[in-house]
């Protein structure tokens, strides 16, 4: 009995110390910091609207001086899952990025497994693993910097955008320039 209430004690201490952990961790970038010099920083998100079977992706790109170089929203009449819908935003995100231009990159997600499996060299042999796949390949390209987890605070923009884009009807796309619903959020 003994050895039953220390093992109890000591799993206890374990999971809090963890808590603990990840607390700091998903708090260490509470905001948007700016990339170093001639870097741009891609930010994205998808949000799910599940009765609609709608799926927003948001991509974010701005510069060291904080100005928005791309911006898009993409409605997609699809069914994913929250892992794989967040995967084709960074995965869209990323072709924004070469397709306007804009490298080196780095690229910044809330949702960390995610962001995980792409730092990850080993395959996934599931739905979501294809799209990693594809993102991987386009990494290959040498163009970006790091692809890194954040806080939901520090992707706040991509985020607030993803959840107004269900508005949409068709893929729109800036450059230079963001949608009118986020100037409050950019000049922030």
């Amino acid at each position: 009995m003994e050895w039953a209430s220390g093992f109890i004690t000591d799993f206890h201490n374990a999971c809090v110390a963890r808590d603990r952990l990840h607390a700091l961790a998903f708090n260490r970038n509470p905001i948007w910091i700016p990339p170093d010099p001639n870097i741009y920083k891609i930010n994205c998100d998808a949000a799910i609207n599940v009765a609609d079977c709608l799926v927003d992706f948001r991509i974010v790109i701005r510069n060291s001086d904080e100005l928005v170089m791309a911006t898009s929203s993409q409605n997609n009449i699809v069914s994913f899952s929250p892992q794989v819908a967040e995967a084709e935003a960074i995965c869209r995100g990323l072709l924004l990025a070469i397709d306007a231009g804009l490298f080196p990159y780095m690229l910044e997600s809330d949702t960390e497994v995610v962001v995980g499996w792409i730092n990850n060299v080993s395959p996934l042999c599931s739905e979501i693993g294809v799209v990693i796949m594809d993102i991987q390949n386009l990494l290959k390209l040498d163009i970006y910097i790091s692809i890194n987890f954040v806080s939901r605070k520090a992707n706040h923009i991509a985020h607030v955008l993803a959840k107004k884009g269900f508005s949409c009807v068709e893929d729109m796309f800036w450059l230079e320039e963001f949608p009118p619903c986020a100037s409050s959020l950019v000049s922030a």
